[in-house]
């Protein structure tokens, strides 16, 4: 099976020449790599210009911004391989991932899209709370595909799907997060999902607070046009099967545990033995003995104990899963980044998404410009 590599890039992208020397050197027989470039820099045509002479890679340079979409799209036609890799040029392949592209080929004999594992390079504060982002995706994604075999969403950094899969999508559509809009076309459909869990790819984190204050602004945007465009196909999903939808999307947004832990709560508060326990521990614990006393002046403190409950118990529960899956994914797992993440960085990231939610009910049109991102 041929594979043909489809790497767009804006300008100058981090790894270029890390992951071009990969692919270069990469000992699969049957591939091509067509990278796509906007409005190139010298130092992007300095390194293109040492790879130009091979004959499995192919160039084509845009003087003017096209867009990502416009990259892929292109890609896909000048393609000539069954099977096509998407991967971004702030990606690289580690020494570790060997035999990456066979690796891919291999997975696409029983799955028509396939999922690759995803690790942030940690050389900031900021990639210490960003890598918790990209594992999450990661094990979210693995969640779903291990019980349902498929998913509703992909990170676009790198992943694979069949040719004729992606021509009967109709290749990407023209929308700000590409990526997952295909996986959940391609979910709907029907097709079948796998994840390379023995490679990864190692994604470089160049941005400073601000940049990734107006990446995520954009990703939170294009989640909640997806999420209008695929919210009866999503509702279903939930539907069938519950158990498995809610345990993806918490592990994304572990702050969705706080009230699921108060609604845990309030189940055994109801329950008679339960209940008279929890109130002998509170009438024989000062000063939370006032809770007993339901009254005006013992609200605050029954608040906070609600409060303080649903937080720890949320944390402890995401602290035990994530340790287990860092040991079955092979990610690192420090726990005090990732309750820097847990407690800080994460709800940050959702309340952007639900101000998004808000800001575009009232105004549909978005200006991508003051986004940094264009779709032609």
């Amino acid at each position: 099976m041929k594979i043909s590599v489809i790497l767009p890039v804006y300008r100058n992208g981090s790894c270029l020449n890390e992951i071009l020397k990969s692919l270069s050197e990469d000992p699969y027989p049957e591939k091509e790599v067509i990278v796509i470039v906007d409005e190139p820099t010298k130092e992007c045509l300095n390194t293109l210009n040492n790879f130009s002479s091979l004959n499995n890679f192919k160039i084509i340079l845009n003087q003017k911004r096209k867009g990502k979409v416009n990259a892929l799209n292109r890609g896909i036609e000048e393609s000539s391989g069954e099977l096509l890799l998407f991967i971004d040029s702030d990606v690289y392949i580690p020494n570790d991932s060997k035999n990456f592209l066979e690796s891919l080929v291999e997975k696409a004999k029983e799955a028509d899209v396939i999922d690759v594992m995803k690790e942030a390079e940690v050389s900031s504060w900021l990639s210490r709370l960003v890598y918790y982002d990209y594992f999450s995706f990661t094990f979210s994604n693995w969640i779903l595909i291990k019980e349902t075999g498929s998913t509703l969403g992909l990170n676009g950094a790198a992943f694979a799907a069949k040719k004729d899969v992606v021509k009967k999508l109709g290749g990407f559509r023209k929308t700000i997060v590409e990526d997952l809009d295909f996986a959940a076309r391609a979910s709907y459909e029907g097709y079948k999902f796998s994840i390379l869990e023995d490679k990864k790819v190692m994604i470089r984190i160049d941005l400073n607070e601000k940049q990734w204050f107006r990446q995520r602004w954009r990703w939170s945007l294009g989640c909640v046009s997806w999420i209008r465009s695929n919210y009866r196909f999503f509702k279903s999903r939930f539907l069938k099967k519950p158990k498995i939808m809610f345990s993806a999307v918490s592990t994304l947004f572990p702050i969705l545990l706080l009230p699921f832990m108060l609604v845990i709560l309030t189940i055994l508060m109801s329950s008679d033995i339960i209940s008279n326990w929890i109130l002998y521990l509170l009438e024989n614990i000062s000063p939370i003995s006032l809770l007993t006393n339901f009254s005006l002046e013992t609200l605050p403190a029954y608040t906070l104990f609600l409060l303080l409950y649903t937080i720890l118990s949320s944390t402890t529960i995401s602290i035990i899963t994530y340790s287990i899956a860092s040991k079955r994914l092979g990610y690192h797992f420090r726990i005090h980044h990732f309750l820097a993440y847990h407690i800080l960085y994460n709800p940050i990231w959702f309340i952007l998404v639900l101000y998004s939610m808000l800001k575009t009910k009232f105004k549909r049109n978005v200006d991508l410009t003051t986004l940094d991102w264009y779709i032609e």
